[in-house]
């Protein structure tokens, strides 16, 4: 015998004796409603249903409107009254009920809660027997060959294999169905261009169809970049060339003669020469003083300071 001793007992409703109310009468009621018109017509004297035209409405003062408001005041506090009436009423008749909806929800909380309790009970059973059907489907899965592509349960999993309707064996022929599906795509890649890239996605997507067609997008994706760097490419040399052929050739530079080495200064054989005279004179001086320098090997620091006056 199971540790959880189920027992079944027959259900009885509690006997509910009540007395039934008195009928509530409105003492008067056809005066009440013969008074409530004859002080409606005061306020409507030709008819509450009669239309009011937008033209008389455009002649009312501002007392009369006052005078509307204050009518209009007067009927909501009578419809008030008349409300607060039916409330008083009703709340008097149901104030026996509030002790008895408490007394009856509490005996239908018993069954609320033994209940609840049942269905925790089953619902963690239930989640017991899915998950070790789960298993077991997993195990069947994992043991055909498919498995060597890497290919999941997960990703052929259905989750209705686990109602407990469906079934055990059916979800097992499901299996099968969809492991021969697999192998004979596989099977039809082998045979294809490019069956690396084909069955690479197909791993993914196990729709035969779609890798095919994924393969062949990619593939002239790929033929058209080609095409538009090699158009590209192409430009760019034709106008490399065009510019390497419109440049002029650069002219080879002549050499230049050897410039004998001057010697440098020494520190203590320098003097200052200062002229006076005409510019045109000391122009022709520093032409003769130039040569004579160059003759004797003599190098000139030239410090010019004009002082002249116009």
């Amino acid at each position: 015998m199971s540790e959880l001793a189920i027992i079944q007992k027959t259900e009885t409703s509690p006997e509910i004796r009540y007395v039934q109310p008195a009928e509530i009468v409105i003492v008067g009621y056809d005066d009440i409603v013969k008074a409530i018109g004859a002080d409606l017509a005061r306020y409507f004297p030709d008819g509450i249903d009669k239309h009011i035209s937008e033209e008389d409405i455009s002649k009312l003062s501002r007392d009369d409107i006052k005078v509307l408001k204050n009518m209009r005041t007067s009927l909501n506090k009578k419809k008030t009254s008349i409300d607060q009436k039916r409330k008083d009423v009703k709340n008097a008749i149901l104030e026996p009920v509030k002790p008895f909806e408490i007394e009856m929800n509490a005996l239908r909380d018993t069954y609320v809660d033994a209940a609840k309790v049942l269905g925790d009970v089953v619902e963690r059973a239930e989640s017991i027997q899915k998950a070790e059907l789960r298993q077991r489907l997993v195990d069947h899965w994992e043991g055909s060959s498919i498995i060597a592509f890497g290919i999941s349960f997960e990703a052929i999993e259905d989750p209705k294999w686990l109602n407990a309707s469906f079934g055990e064996k059916k979800a097992t022929a499901a299996i099968d169905e969809r492991i021969a599906q697999i192998a004979g795509d596989f099977e039809a890649i082998e045979e294809m261009a490019n069956a690396d890239d084909i069955r690479a996605v197909y791993v993914r997507t196990l729709n035969l169809s779609e890798s095919i067609a994924e393969v062949k997008r990619r593939m002239e994706e790929a033929a058209r970049a080609a095409a538009i760097q090699a158009e590209r490419n192409a430009i760019i040399a034709e106008r490399e060339a065009q510019q390497a052929a419109e440049k002029p050739a650069e002219p080879v530079p002549a050499p230049q003669p050897a410039q004998a080495e001057q010697p440098m200064p020494h520190e203590h054989s320098g003097f200052t020469l200062r002229f006076e005279g005409l510019v045109s004179d000391l122009d022709k001086f520093k032409v003769e003083f130039k040569a004579l320098a160059e003759k004797r090997n003599i190098t000139v620091i030239q410090k010019e300071k004009c002082t002249c006056q116009k």
